[in-house]
């Protein structure tokens, strides 16, 4: 969902026209995850929580490109068979990246400058949800750095392909 919506209750176009009136845009959920994350990790001083929901952010942004780019190639009838075969859409994991690089032609996602971070990132996210570490505010913030540069690659490989990732 995307777009402006108006925070006047039960108005008409014709009744608001001409009035400035206030509108509020709705983020989509991977902005929202990311935005929670930078919360929890500079509002809460929860690193360990910022980095698991700023994961949820790359997986959900990468689930939304997958599942676009399966409708824009027309093949949108194989997205319940593929959720139901991935265990995740976790870029990093080889089996996703391979589909993303399949349905978006992009092959260069792996030599990006952020990919050895987002690796760490990942082992970190998987340390902090299967082994019970802790992370540190200096992990926290790589990780959210992180999270950051791939959403906006994401989105840019997106906007190549004339697909909004917020509706």
């Amino acid at each position: 969902m995307g777009g402006n919506v108006s925070l006047t209750p039960g108005s008409t176009p014709d009744a608001t026209a001409g009035r400035n009136n206030p509108t509020v845009k709705i983020s989509s959920l991977f902005e929202a995850l990311l935005t929670s994350s930078h919360g929890l990790l500079t509002r809460v001083n929860q690193p360990s929580a910022a980095v698991l929901v700023a994961q949820t952010a790359i997986e959900v942004c990468t689930a939304r490109l997958i599942g676009k780019l399966l409708d824009k190639l027309g093949a949108s009838i194989l997205e319940y068979w593929i959720d139901n075969r991935l265990q995740n859409y976790n870029i990093a994991n080889e089996t996703v990246r391979s589909l993303y690089q399949a349905l978006s032609s992009d092959t260069q996602i792996a030599q990006q400058s952020f990919w050895q971070r987002l690796q760490s990132h990942v082992q970190l996210r998987n340390d902090i949800a299967h082994e019970g570490r802790f992370a540190t505010q200096a992990q926290g913030q790589a990780s959210l750095a992180v999270t950051r540069e791939v959403i906006e690659y994401l989105t840019s490989i997106a906007a190549q392909h004339a697909i909004a990732l917020d509706t």
